[in-house]
């Protein structure tokens, strides 16, 4: 990794998709988030070599993808969990550890609605021809993830034994375009939908 951004100063780095969401296998790509002190904007990289995609984010725009800023694209705040993680970061430059430190650490709970609103407004463009795509994947483990705060007030993104089997029979299955998959998804996003309902009032 260095390597590639051998030119820049990295301020930090961590692991998101399925590393982060524990739910890799012998197919998935390792994807690394990172954050650089000299750009503007984001960029994606992928090595296909090393089979590596890189989510690179300038300084000011990584703190405002955090901060859910309407400007913001949805499909970059739907992963603002994935710091969650309980990996240490690959690369954490001192200069930035107190803005990581507040985002690993901060009460999630809190920004609940934009997470949601965002959920929403990317992936029901989805299902609306009931086209199945791969990263549909991750309305399961949110709807675990949502079903855990609500019972318990905690909002964390280890998941459980039923749930990883859920994703990974979908990973093997998506390209069907099964309509039973598609039923299935529009349930959990109904379900999503009502949450943020409720969280509004």
């Amino acid at each position: 990794m260095l390597k590639e951004f051998k030119n820049n100063k990295i301020l930090l780095a961590y692991y998101g998709g399925s590393t982060a969401y524990q739910n890799k296998t012998n197919k998935s790509d390792t994807d690394v988030i990172v954050v650089l002190d000299d750009i503007q904007g984001a960029q994606h990289i992928t090595n296909e070599e090393k089979q590596i995609e890189y989510y690179v984010f300038g300084k000011k725009y990584f703190i405002e993808k955090m901060e859910f800023d309407e400007e913001v694209t949805p499909h970059l705040k739907i992963f603002n969990d994935d710091i969650l993680a309980n990996i240490d970061p690959i690369v954490l430059d001192d200069s930035f550890k107190e803005t990581y430190l507040k985002y690993k650490n901060r009460n999630f709970n809190e920004y609940l609605k934009p997470y949601l609103e965002a959920i929403i407004e990317y992936y029901e463009v989805f299902l609306v021809d009931g086209s199945l795509k791969k990263n549909l994947y991750h309305l399961y483990r949110i709807e675990e993830q949502v079903q855990r705060y609500l019972e318990t007030g905690e909002f964390k993104i280890e998941l459980g034994g039923e749930t990883l089997e859920k994703i990974l029979v979908f990973k093997e299955n998506f390209k069907t375009n099964s309509p039973g998959f598609v039923k299935e998804l529009l349930v959990i996003l109904n379900y999503l939908k009502g949450v943020k309902d409720d969280v509004n009032n």
